[in-house]
């Protein structure tokens, strides 16, 4: 794979938040839905900051042609897959998405009884940092690269491999199905009561997970409530698991609320690679 010195925002938006302030979410027309027939539900994603307002399209074919390099908000972003763990347990993948503008759409049928988990998905990333004779970082996206093809006198080089979610939560007649179990690969996240259960003046206890497995302390979670764009104080809510990897919060303020989660593990061997996961859940906390 040919190797490109990043100089974009483009390949910015692959990286985790702490590298880039952008964030990632995906909101849905509904969190819970109740019917006897099937109900259709829509979602705006956008990379923004501004939390749920959009800014950029994140998905989807872009609606300009690249070969303009248009600085506009419809310029072509990574593609990316959504798709659908549903109540039975069985996963719908490429689901369709339209970039409209700032921000990218998509809409699902909701034909079964229980939780949806619908996550936009992108294929782990390479990269490798380093220190240039000058003293300046740099990094470069593609195969990792080693002393020999990095620019002469490079120093500190480290590879990491790069992986990203963004997710939500929709519920239809009732909570059923394994949509808010966590996955056996990668970095994920449990909340008791359902995700789609929270209320203000209610306790919610957080649990992480890597490749399944209860992680451990001092990883960081960040909960952002809707509405940044109004207000000068952002209102983040940060949290720090213990050494159980759990962290409890009461809900004060009813509305959507962005989580993010980001969580590094140091390569070992020779030629060590750090896995980088990053993880943006959208998630609906109901009025008492």
């Amino acid at each position: 794979m040919k190797k490109h010195l990043i100089v974009s925002s483009l390949l910015g938006l692959l990286l985790t938040p702490s590298l880039f302030a952008h964030a990632r979410w995906i909101v849905p027309s509904h969190t819970i839905l109740s019917s006897k027939e099937p109900e259709a539900v829509s979602f705006d994603m956008s990379v923004s900051n501004d939390i749920f307002h959009a800014d950029r399209p994140f998905g989807g074919k872009p609606t300009l042609d690249p070969a303009k390099k248009s600085e506009g908000p419809s310029r072509p972003r990574p593609e990316l897959k959504l798709e659908a763990l549903l109540p039975d347990g069985k996963v719908v993948s490429d689901l369709p998405i339209t970039q409209a503008g700032r921000k990218s759409v998509a809409s699902y049928l909701l034909e079964q009884n229980g939780t949806y988990r619908f996550s936009l998905v992108q294929a782990p990333s390479k990269m490798t940092f380093y220190k240039g004779a000058d003293g300046k970082g740099g990094r470069v996206f593609g195969e990792h690269a080693d002393a020999k093809t990095l620019p002469a006198g490079s120093t500190e080089i480290k590879h990491v491999l790069s992986s990203s979610r963004v997710e939500t939560f929709v519920s239809r007649n009732g909570q059923a199905g394994p949509a808010a179990k966590p996955y056996a690969t990668g970095l994920d996240f449990g909340i008791t009561p359902h995700p789609n259960d929270l209320f203000v003046g209610e306790t919610s206890e957080i649990q992480i997970y890597i490749d399944g497995k209860a992680a451990g302390k001092d990883i960081k979670i960040a909960l952002t409530p809707n509405g940044t764009r109004y207000r000068n104080d952002r209102a983040v809510i940060n949290l720090t698991t213990d050494a159980n990897g759990k962290v409890s919060h009461k809900w004060i303020t009813p509305g959507l609320y962005l989580v993010e989660i980001e969580h590094s593990v140091p390569g070992t061997g020779k030629t060590p690679v750090e896995q980088s996961f990053s993880l943006f859940v959208t998630l609906e906390v109901s009025a008492s």
